[in-house]
C-alpha cells in the first residue's frame, strides 16, 4: 500500500518526517489555535493534524459516497500505520446538495487545524464552495467532479485526479456515433452542473457526425418517466444518453422504457456507474463511461483491493480515484512536513507540485496549471450479468440486440374502446414483462382499427409493407380478421386474434375466411352458440326468445347459431336487425314487448348498445332478460346501472382465481387498475407471439416464415387462462370453451347453473 508507492519515499527517511508529524499532531489533542510556521526547518507546529472528505454519504447518491468515504478511511489508516501517526480524517455528507457543501466548506474553512480537503465530490458542490476554499488558501482536490469550465475559473486550490468532460463528451460521443452506430440519439440531463455541461457536450459532438438529436431534462427528484419515455419512443430513439447523477433514476427510466416496449440502448456518465443502476436485473446491456480503470488488473493497486475487500467487500469506479486524491492530499502534508512548514498555503503548493509515477489507477498523477490531472483518459463499461465489464477492443459486446417488432391491431378509441384498450394495455403487459426477462428484445407497434373493416385494412396494409413487423396480436373483431386476411396472408404474417370468434374464419377448404397465418387463442362461435343456446333453453327456460344482430360477421354468425338451435328445441322465435350506430331503440323494445319475449339475445359488439337497449326496455315496463354474447362482457354494458341481472358469455374466464394468473393480474392492476374478460387472452396471444420469436431465433430463423411455423407448433402446459393452448390444423385453440356470467352489484360474476 502507501509503503510500497514509489513517491512515498522521503529523501530525508521515515523516522525524521514520522517525529516532525507525531510532534506535530500532538498526541491527538483538540485544539483549533492555528499552527505557526517557524524559522526552523525541523520544527513543527503543535496540535492535530487534519485533513476532510466531502460527499454524498447519505441521500440517493449514497452509494457513490459511501464507497468515497471508505476509500478514503483505508488511505489514511494505510498512511498513519506507515508513518505511525494519527492524521484525522473529518467526514462531512453532502448529499450530492450545494446547500448543504456551502454549509460544510464554511465549517471547515474555520477548522485551523485542517490543511486540505478530498473532494467535494459533485461539480456543483464544487461551485458552490470553491470561492470560499480559495479565500482560505485550503487545498480541495476532487475524486470524481468533471464539468471543465472548473478548472477554468482561475481557482489556484482546487484539483482533480480525474479527466473533465473535456474528455468524457467526446469519448461518449464516438463510442455511440462509431462503436453503436447509432444514428438517433435521445439525449436527457437532469440539469446539475455535471449533467447538462456533459449532455450539452456530447450533442455538439454527435451534431458532427450525422446523427440525429432530441434533447429533454429531468429533476433528480423524478421518478415518473412515462411521458419521457413517450417522447423517446416517437423520436425513433436508437441510443438514450443519460448523464446522470442519480443511478436510481437510470434504473427506473430503463424499467419504464422496457414497460412501454423502447429498447433503445441506455448510456450513461461516470454517475451512472453504481449498484443502483443495475439494482433487480435492471440495464442489462446499457454503457456506462467512467474516469477511472478496472484496477482489479492494475498491479499497484493489489494490496489496496485485498486490504478493501477485506474490510468493505467490493467495489467500483468511484473509490479507487478517491484513494489517489487521498494520496495527493497526504504525500502534500508529507511534503510540507519535510520543509518544515506544515500550512494550509505550504500544503496547497505541494499539491501542486504531486508527481506519482503510476497511481492504482494505472496512471501517472500529476497537475497541469490549471489543477486538471495530465494526460487522462475516460474508459467505457458495459452491464453485462449485473456486472460492469470493461469495454476495449477486443471486448465482445453483449445486447441489447436490435428489437424484434410484433404488432397489435385493436378499437383503441371508438365506440369499443372499453374493451380495445384493456387488449392494448395486457399486450403492453406482456411485452414489458418480457423484456425485463431479458431475451430477444420486443418493440410493440399499436394501430388502432376502431373496429373497422376499413381502417383495419388500411392497418393491414401499413404492417405487411414494414419487412421488421414479424407478427401480430389481433385483429380483435371478426369483420377485421377477414378484411385484412388477404393482405395479411399475402405477406406471409402470422396474426393471432385474442377476440376473433366468427367459425368460419377458420373454415376448412373454400369456406375458411381468414389467411392460412391466422390463429385465435379462444374458442369460436360454434362453441359459444351452443352455449349461449343451454342458458336460454335450459337454465332461464324461455319460451319465447328476440335475437338482434349488428349486421357485423360476428354478431351476425353467433345469431344465426343460437336461432337454429333455439328453434329446434321448439320455441318461439323472432329476429330483427340493427346497425353498430344506432342508439335509439324505441321501435325495437316495441316489437319485442308485442312479441311477448322472455329472452333478449342481442350479440353485439358495441357493449353500450346494450345498455341502452336495456334502460330503453325498463323505460317501457319490457321485463324481458338480456343476454348477450362476449362482445357485451365490457364495463360499458353495466355502466349508470344497467344491465342488473343480465348474462353475457365470454371466452375467458375470470382468471383472478387462478394461480398461474396471480403476478400478472397483480402486475396488470398495480400499472393499469382493473379489467375485464378481454385483456387476458390478450396476454396469452402475445405470449405465444413471444415465445415463437424466441424459438425461432434460438433456431436461427427469425423471419416471417420462422416466426409462424413456431406458432403452429404452439405448447403451453397452462396458461393464464388455466388451460392449455396448443392449436390445430386450422388455427383455433384445442379444448377451449366458453363461460357464463351474470350481471350482479354492476359487476360480471362467474355464472354456475
Amino acid at each position: 500500500m502507501f509503503k510500497r508507492l514509489p513517491r512515498f519515499t522521503p529523501l530525508i527517511g521515515w523516522p525524521v518526517i514520522a517525529a516532525l508529524v507525531l510532534s506535530a499532531c500532538g498526541g491527538g489533542a483538540a485544539t483549533t489555535a492555528a499552527p505557526q510556521p517557524t524559522a526552523a526547518p525541523t520544527e513543527a507546529p503543535q496540535g492535530p493534524i487534519k485533513i476532510a472528505i466531502m460527499g454524498p454519504f447519505t441521500g440517493p447518491a449514497a452509494s457513490i459516497g459511501v464507497e468515497q468515504l471508505n476509500f478514503a478511511r483505508l488511505a489514511v489508516a494505510d498512511f498513519n500505520k506507515a508513518m505511525g501517526t494519527n492524521i484525522e480524517l473529518l467526514e462531512e455528507d453532502t448529499q450530492l446538495d450545494p446547500a448543504i457543501a456551502t454549509t460544510v466548506a464554511q465549517k471547515l474553512v474555520a477548522d485551523q487545524a485542517l490543511y486540505a480537503v478530498i473532494g467535494p465530490s459533485g461539480s456543483q458542490e464544487v461551485e458552490a464552495s470553491a470561492t470560499l476554499f480559495e479565500e482560505a488558501k485550503l487545498a480541495h482536490v476532487s475524486p470524481s467532479a468533471t464539468r471543465p469550465s472548473l478548472t477554468q475559473s482561475g481557482y489556484k486550490t482546487f484539483f482533480r485526479v480525474v479527466p473533465n468532460d473535456s474528455v468524457q463528451g467526446p469519448t461518449d460521443a464516438h463510442f455511440i456515433a462509431d462503436t453503436l452506430k447509432a444514428k438517433s440519439v435521445f439525449i436527457i440531463d437532469d440539469q446539475s452542473s455535471y449533467s447538462a455541461s456533459l449532455a450539452e457536450g456530447v450533442a455538439q459532438e454527435l451534431s458532427g457526425m450525422d446523427v440525429t438529436t432530441a434533447r429533454e431534462s429531468v429533476t433528480q427528484e423524478d421518478t415518473d418517466f412515462s411521458a419521457l419515455v413517450t417522447k423517446i419512443k416517437a423520436a425513433n430513439a436508437e441510443v438514450v444518453f443519460f448523464p446522470g447523477q442519480i443511478a436510481s433514476q437510470g434504473a427506473q427510466l430503463w424499467k419504464q422504457m422496457r414497460e412501454q416496449g423502447v429498447t433503445a440502448t441506455l448510456m450513461g456518465g461516470d454517475g451512472f456507474n453504481s449498484p443502483d443502476l443495475i439494482a433487480d436485473g435492471a440495464n442489462e446491456g446499457s454503457f456506462v463511461s467512467n474516469f477511472a480503470p478496472d484496477i482489479n488488473g492494475v498491479p499497484e493497486a493489489a494490496d489496496v483491493i485485498k486490504a478493501y475487500q477485506e474490510q468493505y467487500g467490493d467495489f467500483g469506479s468511484f473509490g479507487p480515484p478517491t484513494y489517489v486524491a487521498a494520496q495527493v492530499v497526504l504525500e502534500a502534508v508529507s511534503n510540507a512536513m519535510k520543509a518544515g512548514a506544515l500550512t494550509r498555503e505550504a500544503v496547497l503548493a505541494e499539491v501542486a507540485k504531486v508527481k506519482i509515477a503510476k497511481s492504482l489507477l494505472g496512471t501517472p498523477m500529476e497537475f497541469d496549471a490549471n489543477g486538471d490531472v495530465k494526460g487522462a483518459q475516460f474508459y467505457v463499461f458495459q452491464a453485462q450479468s449485473g456486472q460492469f465489464t470493461l469495454v476495449t477492443q477486443t471486448t465482445e459486446l453483449t445486447g441489447p440486440q436490435k428489437a424484434v417488432k410484433i404488432a397489435i391491431m385493436g378499437p383503441f378509441t371508438g365506440p369499443a374502446a372499453s374493451i380495445g384498450v384493456e387488449q392494448l394495455n395486457f399486450a403492453r403487459l406482456a411485452v414489458a414483462l418480457h423484456n425485463l426477462a431479458g431475451g430477444v428484445p420486443i418493440q410493440l407497434i399499436e394501430e388502432d382499427t376502431q373496429l373497422d373493416p376499413a381502417i383495419a385494412t388500411t392497418a393491414a396494409q401499413k404492417l405487411a409493407a414494414d419487412p421488421d413487423i414479424l407478427a401480430i396480436i389481433g385483429p380483435s373483431g371478426s369483420q377485421e380478421v377477414q378484411a385484412s386476411a388477404a393482405i395479411l396472408g399475402d405477406a406471409g404474417v402470422v396474426h393471432v386474434s385474442p377476440s376473433a370468434t366468427r367459425p368460419t374464419l377458420t373454415a376448412e377448404g373454400d369456406q375458411r375466411e381468414a389467411a392460412k397465418t391466422f390463429f385465435r387463442v379462444v374458442p369460436n362461435d360454434s362453441v359459444q352458440g351452443p352455449t349461449d343456446a343451454n342458458l336460454i333453453l335450459n337454465v332461464l327456460q324461455a319460451t319465447s326468445a328476440f335475437i338482434i344482430d349488428d349486421q357485423s360477421s360476428y354478431s351476425a354468425s353467433l345469431s344465426d347459431i343460437v336461432e337454429e338451435v333455439v328453434k329446434d328445441a321448439g320455441i318461439t322465435v323472432a329476429r330483427e336487425s340493427v346497425t353498430q350506430d344506432d342508439t335509439d331503440f324505441s321501435a325495437l323494445v316495441t316489437k319485442i314487448k308485442a312479441a311477448k319475449a322472455d329472452v333478449v339475445f342481442f350479440p353485439g359488439q358495441i357493449a353500450s348498445q346494450g345498455a341502452q337497449l336495456w334502460s330503453q326496455m325498463r323505460e317501457q315496463g319490457v321485463q324481458a332478460t338480456l343476454v348477450g354474447g362476449d362482445g357485451f362482457n365490457s364495463p360499458d354494458l353495466v355502466a349508470n346501472g344497467a344491465n342488473e341481472g343480465s348474462y353475457v358469455t365470454n371466452f375467458a374466464p375470470d382468471i383472478t382465481s387462478i394461480a398461474e394468473a396471480a403476478e400478472v393480474a397483480k402486475a396488470y392492476k398495480d400499472q393499469y387498475g382493473d379489467f375485464g374478460a378481454f385483456g387476458p387472452p390478450t396476454y396469452v396471444a402475445a405470449q405465444v407471439l413471444i415465445e415463437a420469436i424466441a424459438r425461432a431465433a434460438q433456431s436461427g430463423n427469425l423471419t416471417r416464415e420462422g416466426v409462424l411455423a413456431e406458432v403452429a407448433k404452439t405448447n403451453i402446459a397452462k396458461s393464464i387462462l388455466g388451460s392449455p393452448v396448443g392449436f390445430d390444423a386450422n388455427g383455433d385453440v384445442q379444448g377451449a370453451q366458453f363461460f357464463v356470467f351474470k350481471v350482479e352489484g354492476g359487476k360480471f360474476v362467474t355464472f354456475t347453473p
